[in-house]
């Protein structure tokens, strides 16, 4: 019995895998960030503003198409859940992209019309200029990180497949976004620059330094 005892090895002091700690947590924050991103967009609440706009009859092709647009990419984003497929979340980050853009275009367009509210007279050039201008600077912030944060969720090999004029489109939002700061600083009043610049802190939207 003794030397039974003698011939066992002493139990091994296991090592703690920290490698696969570190890349487990890393793969949980994605997935938080992603999940939480979901989770707080909470689809009702546009619904609700694009529904706010049944009153302005101006509107009313734009509204019914954004709808459409809505219900088109919502059931194409439902059914990619959990594939963590590149290509979907790229053509999908391009299908809001569009829908914005059909949006920002009537912005300028809904701003020179006279406004009732205002005894039919047209609004401020000024304020007109700012408005479009700010929106426009809002949504490269938005893009680049509606890209950012699907990009980091992806798993690594993953991002191969993106299509090469992805980073090419982040590099040109960077670029972009310092000329409609710039241009938008320039030509905007300070009182109302900034009353932009909070309104875009109450949104928690990045304002670019």
């Amino acid at each position: 019995m003794y030397g039974d005892q003698r011939g066992e090895r002493p139990p091994r002091r296991r090592r703690i895998p920290r490698l696969w700690l570190v890349d487990v947590i890393h793969r949980v924050q994605c997935e938080r960030g992603a999940s939480c991103a979901m989770v707080a967009s909470l689809r009702s609440r546009t619904d609700l503003a694009i529904s706010a706009g049944a009153r302005f009859e101006a509107l009313a092709s734009t509204r019914e198409e954004v709808e459409a647009r809505l219900r088109t990419q919502r059931l194409s984003d439902d059914q990619a859940t959990g594939l963590r497929d590149a290509s979907a979340f790229y053509i999908g980050l391009t299908a809001y992209t569009e829908c914005v853009a059909l949006l920002l275009a009537r912005v300028g367009d809904a701003s020179r019309a006279p406004s009732p509210q205002l005894g039919g007279t047209s609004e401020q050039p000024s304020v007109v200029h700012a408005l479009v201008g700010f929106c426009q600077l809002k949504e490269s912030v938005a893009w680049q990180r509606g890209f950012l944060t699907g990009a980091l969720a992806l798993p690594q090999h993953a991002l191969s497949e993106l299509p090469p004029r992805a980073f090419a489109a982040l590099v040109l939002c960077l670029g972009r976004q310092r000329e409609q700061k710039e241009r938008l600083e320039a030509t905007t009043p300070p009182r109302l620059l900034e009353l932009l610049r909070t309104d875009a802190r109450s949104r928690a939207s990045a304002w670019p330094r």
